[in-house]
């Protein structure tokens, strides 16, 4: 009768190995490994950052759309009347913080879905697909675009072409 005892077991004197409790790395304190492979068993550390940048992403021209909105709105404010284009200049309204920002944003959200595009590919060659679900990020990438799209060709109030002069 062979009585060879594995990793974590005791060989008892009756011949028949006994499992001890895994209680972690000895006298440390430190949680046992729930397999030897532990690191591949937990998804990889990026995939929050992964996933908080491609909604980022994704939702930029919303965010540029109310981050305009509310352009508008504070010109309207301060003026005591819609601002129409080539007056005044929304440079010259004293909101430069708010201004430049919107300037900005505007070049990621006309960005986004190339960007989008990118975030894909990349997660595709690494195949992180699975933590990061695409199809419902890329919908509201669609939609905020379109919407952005069509709201600055059919231009209501010709509050784009104002900004834009």
């Amino acid at each position: 009768m062979s009585c060879e005892a594995g990793p974590g077991t005791v060989a008892p004197t009756s011949g028949r190995p006994l499992k001890l409790p895994n209680t972690g790395n000895a006298g440390t304190g430190k949680p046992a490994l729930r397999s030897e492979n532990a690191i591949m068993d937990q998804p990889a550390s990026g995939s929050r950052f992964e996933r908080v940048t491609y909604w980022l992403v994704s939702t930029s021209p919303w965010a540029w759309l109310v981050l305009f909105g509310s352009f508008i709105l504070r010109a309207r404010l301060a003026l005591g009347h819609w601002p129409s284009p080539y007056q005044p200049d929304p440079k010259d309204l004293g909101f430069d913080i708010h201004y430049y920002c919107t300037v900005i944003g505007s070049n990621i959200a006309v960005g986004a879905p190339a960007l989008a595009g990118v975030m894909i590919l990349f997660a595709l060659v690494l195949r992180r697909t699975r933590e990061v679900r695409y199809g419902l990020g890329a919908l509201v990438l669609a939609v905020g675009w379109m919407t952005l799209f069509v709201l600055a060709r059919l231009d209501p109030g010709r509050f784009f072409e104002w900004f834009a002069d």
